[in-house]
This record gives C-alpha cells, structure tokens and sequence, in this order.
C-alpha cells in the first residue's frame, strides 16, 4: 500500500558525515528549490516506511488521528542498506485544538534512549516557530517538530546528510537558522554545539 508521496530521489554524491551549512546568520536565507509536499489521506500515513528509509524519528506521531496532513518523502537508495542513511522526510498536519495540546505531551513525554534517558528540548529561536527537537546538527542529522499554535498545525522534518540549504525540498521558512551554541537553548548542546536525544 503507497502510504506516503514519494517525490523523487535526493542523490547526493559521497561526502561522509559533513557538517550542515546554515546560512542565515545575517538573518538572510537561501531559497529551497521545492517547498511543495504533497497531501495525503490520513490512514495513508505509515510511520514505519519513515524509519525503513531513515531510521529513528521519534518526533513524528504513530498515527494521524483527525485534521489534513500533507507529507514528503526523499530518499538516497544507495544507502538504504547501510547504518548510515541520506534523506528528507516532512509531515504538515493540521489538526483540532485538543490533538494538538495532546501531542505537544506526547513529545514531552519521549525518551531518546533508556540508557541516558534523554528528553526533547523545546526552543524560541532555533527556527522561525517554537520548536521541539530530538536532533540537531548531530552527525549532519536534524529531527524537530516546528509549532504553529495559533493555526493547530506541528510541521515534522526529519533530514540527513543534506549539507546545506541548497539541497533541502522543504519550504526554507521551516529550516533551522542558526548553531545551536547561539540559541536560547546553548545549554544542551554538547562542547561542539549539538544536539541528539538518542545519544547516551
């Protein structure tokens, strides 16, 4: 069954684990060349066929449960079996004021990993919106969930080894802005200025 819109493939050539390249530290953004996702029918949503293609996304929801949604997925099929995977996934889903207050709890509430016990840090200024994240910058990895309250509406975005913004599908409003070192949220990153729930 197709559960998500695939819109093609993102092969990037091989650079290894680089370093995501922000731009906007002069408050100007580059321009993402697509900005589009696709919508989607509300049980068409698998989370599993995210994590068969990028692994680990704790911040996105198990389930759609009421609201529209619109989605992307992108994925680099060379490194499908490896440990190390490149791709772009991203769930717009609009929903009712009560969902919405359910899921800001539900993302409270995450564990990254038994061991450390880490939780998702919430931030003002790492994004145009408040955010919540799970990774930043980790291993050229970022997974958060941007929060649009007045609007009910929690944009997803999970993305690897994409390098810059040059190379991002998503619209450039929904992109990170600066290093996490610069944030209101400094504390939590680690000594070179990152961030990954899942690490212990």
């Amino acid at each position: 069954m197709l559960c998500l819109a695939v819109l093609g493939l993102n092969i990037l050539t091989d650079r290894g684990r680089l370093d995501f390249k922000f731009s906007g530290y002069s408050g100007e953004k580059k321009t993402s060349p697509s900005g589009q996702v696709n919508p989607i029918a509300l049980d068409m949503y698998q989370k599993d066929e995210i994590m068969e293609h990028l692994g680990d996304c704790k911040i996105f929801p198990d389930d759609l449960l009421v609201g529209e949604a619109s989605m992307l997925l992108s994925f680099d099929p060379l490194y499908q079996d490896r440990a190390w995977k490149r791709g772009q996934a991203f769930l717009e889903w609009k929903m009712s004021s009560d969902i919405f207050d359910l899921e800001l709890t539900r993302m409270k509430e995450l564990i990254g990993n038994e061991k450390s016990e880490k939780k998702t840090i919430w931030s003002n200024d790492l994004f145009d919106l408040p955010s919540c994240v799970a990774k930043y910058n980790h291993l050229s990895g970022f997974e958060y969930a941007l929060l649009d309250k007045e609007a009910h509406i929690i944009r997803y975005v999970h993305f690897f080894d994409i390098e810059s913004l040059d190379n991002a599908l998503f619209p450039v409003e929904w992109a990170p802005t600066k290093p996490m070192k610069d944030s209101d949220v400094r504390n939590e990153a680690t000594v070179d200025g990152r961030f990954s729930f899942y690490s212990i």
